[in-house]
């Protein structure tokens, strides 16, 4: 109100100093936000960047780990297979220990005059005691 009564130049001197503090006071906070925003900015670009470098070094490592587990994939293939075979050795030869102990139970059979008959009864080797002479014909007992 104490404007009333002055004329347009007196009111424009007035008022334009409050006017070109308002400015400077808009201008210094445009500058601050202004701050603020490119360090934010600088801020957002350096967590991207080691972001990605991170990222990049996982990938590194999720290669190099990859390749570790295919080796070891495959060395296991490898000693399941060396392990297959031997345990196909291991039965080819106790098949041929029972062989072997089998004829040499036949051998000491006969050696005592016990011959192997064929016949068997549920699976059991059945046994004839034969008594030789003098003459080579065998007699049944």
């Amino acid at each position: 109100k104490e404007l009333l009564g002055m004329s347009p130049l007196e009111v424009h001197g007035a008022t334009a100093g409050a006017i070109s503090f308002w400015m400077e006071q808009k201008f210094a906070e445009f500058k601050r936000k202004l701050a603020s925003e490119q360090d934010l900015l600088a801020t957002h670009k350096k967590l991207v960047g080691n972001g990605r470098k991170r990222l990049s070094e996982a990938d590194a490592l999720k290669s190099t780990l990859k390749a570790g587990s295919d080796e070891l994939k495959r060395q296991l293939r490898e000693e399941e297979r060396r392990l297959a075979k031997k345990q196909d050795e291991v039965s080819s030869l106790k098949a041929r220990l029972a062989d072997v102990q089998r004829r040499i139970k036949d051998a000491q059979g006969r050696a005592a005059g016990i011959n192997s008959s064929s016949h068997t009864h549920r699976g059991e080797e059945s046994f004839t005691l034969r008594r030789t002479p003098p003459n080579g014909a065998a007699q049944r007992l």
